[in-house]
């Protein structure tokens, strides 16, 4: 029988299969696993009560439309890093795949007493990402940020080659100025035929303060489709340093011209990572679709990983809603 915590089969979301050309030959090899961590220190939305992927974005948890949106974008296979709040949100990821029909989770708990930090946590899931002989890599995505399916099937796809191309990161070119982007944001620039030459918050910088991205400058998106040769620079770097990100192990792998782009070409993504993000996060058509049980998976229609481009949202330079007038954070609920 159907646990109680799952819908109906009739509402749950087609399984992707292995998509094929209309002549019936099977399409380039892409990816179907993806790795995300909610391990790390607590950000501004995290409370002692609630952790930040389960915020509430329309009736649904934060984490619902990341997973939702990946899945329809083709990942079958999520691997998810807990640390803080483990319990609460293994519980949430178990009732998140009862919609999801065949899409496969397997948790890397650290423990609530554990002090390490986001790229550190993903080493930690290093042995449960060996990719398939079939497939070229496993893609990493933000636990924070909301994309949509079409830039996800493209990014599976990515064209990754172990010593020529072991990273292809998403990167958002839009020239228009940005508003709200947190002092967190990496730019990415890149050189001749969509080669990253550097990423680092200095670059992005300046789009943080309102300028639009400069010539073959864009905003990394948190979005990355990796050869296991990312958890190699990973490991380097926790050998010869306290700290680290995501981004100085790219860097690395920059440095010998290992690591492509894709562009977002106006494709939506959302970023929640402050107070305000959070409350434009609530009016975005990514988090409607993403909502929407009705709606096939990609690969279950015709056309699919074939998705026209959407205007961008926000953080590419949609102007921010203010957020709610008398809206705080109490306890993990908004008023």
């Amino acid at each position: 029988p159907t646990p109680s915590c799952c819908p109906s089969s009739d509402e749950m979301a087609v399984a992707p299969k292995s998509p094929k050309t209309s002549l019936g030959r099977v399409q380039p090899r892409r990816i179907t696993m993806a790795l995300l961590s909610a391990a790390g220190r607590p950000t501004a939305l995290d409370t002692r009560t609630r952790p930040k992927a389960l915020i509430d974005i329309e009736g649904t948890s934060l984490l619902s439309h990341v997973l939702r949106q990946l899945y329809r974008g083709g990942i079958l296979h999520v691997v998810f890093v807990v640390s803080h709040h483990g319990a609460a949100i293994i519980e949430e990821l178990n009732r998140c795949k009862c919609s999801l029909q065949g899409l496969h989770v397997e948790v890397v708990d650290l423990g609530t007493d554990y002090e390490g930090f986001y790229a550190a946590s993903l080493l930690a899931a290093r042995s449960r990402c060996s990719a398939e002989a079939d497939e070229p890599g496993v893609l990493i995505a933000t636990a924070d940020h909301i994309f949509d399916e079409g830039l996800v099937a493209d990014v599976c796809f990515a064209e990754l080659e172990p010593s020529a191309t072991d990273v292809c990161v998403v990167v958002d070119f839009s020239s228009k100025p940005c508003s709200g982007l947190p002092a967190t944001t990496v730019g990415v620039r890149c050189a001749e035929q969509k080669r990253v030459k550097e990423l680092s918050r200095e670059l992005g910088k300046p789009m943080v303060r309102g300028a639009p991205c400069a010539e073959g400058v864009g905003i990394e998106a948190g979005l990355f489709a990796c050869t296991t040769s990312i958890f190699d620079r990973l490991e380097y770097l926790a050998e010869t340093r306290e700290y680290f990100t995501i981004t100085d192990a790219i860097q690395e792998l920059a440095n010998s011209g290992l690591v492509s782009s894709l562009p977002t070409d106006g494709r939506r993504w959302v970023a929640v990572e402050t107070t305000e993000e959070l409350e434009e996060s609530r009016h975005s058509q990514v988090v409607q679709r993403s909502r929407s049980s009705s709606e096939a998976s990609p690969a279950s229609s015709p056309g699919a990983y074939l998705h026209e481009p959407v205007p961008v949202f926000f953080i590419a330079g949609a102007t921010p809603c203010s957020s709610r007038k008398g809206s705080k954070q109490t306890g993990g609920t908004w008023d």
